[in-house]
């Protein structure tokens, strides 16, 4: 279902990325980690399972890991903690910005803007929009397509 949505949106910037990925990853064990397995090992061992680590795969799995949870703040690409647990909603918060939190307001954090669309009533769950962006750029980039998107390129 997902090649079906993805043939009626460009893939070229997925290959691209994943090109990318494979290139940046084989450089890096060529120079790096192949030279010290012991600092940078291809797999470690966690509660009986090994998974991926300084290999293809596990920067891979990290490319995705932080792409799916960052967001642009001020132009930058950044992670938030409990930003990234933020779902999807095309009227969620308008703009996410730079701003300052605690007692003193020294403390360096985001701040959310809702914008005249929504207003959030204490206790509701928080939705961010991860922009305008073609079906291809939400699979790589969030692994998913929202349904609204899907609707509108499998019509």
């Amino acid at each position: 279902e997902d090649q079906e949505v993805l043939q009626s949106s460009t893939t070229k910037k997925i290959y691209r990325i994943l090109d990318d990925i494979e290139e940046d990853a084989n450089w890096l064990d060529e120079r790096i980690w192949s030279a010290d397995r012991e600092k940078f090992p291809s797999s470690v061992k966690l509660n009986d399972e090994e998974y991926p680590c300084f290999t293809a795969e596990g920067f891979a799995w990290a490319y995705a890991l932080v792409t799916s949870r960052s967001f642009f703040v001020d132009g930058t690409s950044r992670i938030v903690p409990v930003m990234d647990m933020a779902n999807h909603d095309d009227l969620g918060v308008e703009e996410v910005s730079r701003g300052f939190m605690g007692a003193f307001g020294t403390t360096k954090g985001v701040e959310l803007r809702s914008g005249k669309v929504r207003q959030y009533k204490q206790g509701e769950e928080v939705f961010v929009s991860y922009g305008p962006k073609s079906a291809a750029e939400y699979l790589i980039e969030h692994g998913f397509v929202p349904d609204k998107l899907r609707e509108m390129t499998t019509s």
